[in-house]
């Protein structure tokens, strides 16, 4: 089977995974600001993690298939679209929360210590693009917590493009997954002598669930995974799981992770072999929210504390915080994406 350069429905399924962060944020912003939530409940968080582990699979996935449809991988060529594409994004947000808004009322959030800005050692995480580190180390920065996602993904882009120089893509992968496992198991079993850190930082790096991302696309075309994968009933059973997931809040100890990363890839190799797939993601206003989807996720709790200022203000229905939260999200989304756009078009 040929591999395709472009998958459909996949614009749309980015854009959901970002939604149920959004949505997420708006409960703990929420709370924050002490406003009625309902920030904590099973169903709410369970949105944190879905949206997440949908990204990690997707990015995985996104990242061979590139490389099977190029038949090259250029690691230098690589990671400077990404320096080009995202990092720019990632500053001006680091720039502004970590320097601007702190000096600004507006954006102050009252029970936070905001003289742990101070510490060079967060700065210097921050700035390094390893907002992952600076999570783990310290208290979650007000608009930049969200962002240790990004960090993940990068280090892991890092690891794989320095493996693959080395050996093949299935070995490199399979080896990833067995060390990342065994360092989990390990974690468990002698939680009580682990610094917290280290803890911390090992709970968040899924590199395991990008990886399963990347098998996924690594066996696309392959027929006999095609005759397992490739089925009615295993592709509907992965989306109702996934829907059970979220909206009863179910929660598998160890493996939630890779529970669901087993059930996007399934969803995902499905969207890449079948085109005949009608499940309302692909569309105009779907692919245009999927291809800013970076900027959503990376902007939205600036949106969301606008949203929330102006229902205080104007005295708005608490629930306008959702409809002014995502409106907002989607604004500031389209002009970062166009801005970036203008200033770096060839």
């Amino acid at each position: 089977m040929e591999t395709k350069a472009y998958i459909k429905n996949i614009n749309g399924l980015r854009f959901l995974a970002s939604l149920c962060i959004l949505i997420h944020h708006i409960e703990q912003i929420k709370c924050s600001y002490g406003l009625p939530n309902m920030w904590g409940s099973s169903v709410f968080e369970m949105m944190k993690h879905v949206g997440i582990v949908c990204f990690f699979v997707l990015s995985g996935f996104l990242f061979v298939h590139k490389f099977l449809v190029k038949k090259t991988l250029k690691p230098r060529e690589f990671l400077l679209h990404r320096l080009r594409k995202f990092y720019p994004l990632y500053f001006v947000l680091v720039v502004f929360a970590l320097f601007v808004f702190p000096n600004i009322s507006f954006f102050k959030v009252s029970d936070f210590d905001y003289s742990i800005l101070k510490n060079p050692l967060l700065v210097t995480s921050y700035i390094s693009f390893m907002p992952n580190v600076a999570l783990a180390m310290f208290l979650p920065v007000p608009f930049l917590a969200h962002t240790w996602f990004l960090g993940v993904l990068e280090q892991a882009y890092f690891i794989i493009i320095f493996s693959l120089q080395r050996f093949r893509m299935k070995k490199v992968f399979l080896v990833i997954l067995f060390i990342y496992f065994v360092v989990r198991v390990l974690l468990k079993c002698f939680h009580a002598f682990v610094p917290i850190f280290f803890d911390q930082f090992i709970h968040q790096f899924n590199i395991d669930c990008v990886v399963i991302g990347g098998l996924f696309a690594l066996v696309l075309g392959r027929e006999k995974f095609q005759k397992l994968l490739y089925n009615n009933v295993l592709f509907v059973c992965s989306v109702l799981a996934v829907l059970l997931f979220l909206f009863l809040g179910i929660r598998i100890p160890f493996v939630l992770y890779e529970v669901l990363a087993l059930l996007f890839g399934i969803i995902i190799y499905n969207f890449a072999n079948r085109e005949e797939l009608k499940l309302g993601l692909e569309n105009v206003v779907f692919n245009f929210l999927g291809k800013i989807s970076f900027e959503i996720f990376l902007f939205h709790p600036i949106a969301i504390v606008l949203g929330i200022k102006m229902v205080e203000v104007l005295q708005f229905p608490i629930w306008s915080v959702y409809l002014l939260g995502i409106c907002f999200s989607i604004l500031l989304a389209w002009i970062m994406n166009r801005l970036c756009g203008f200033l770096y078009s060839d």
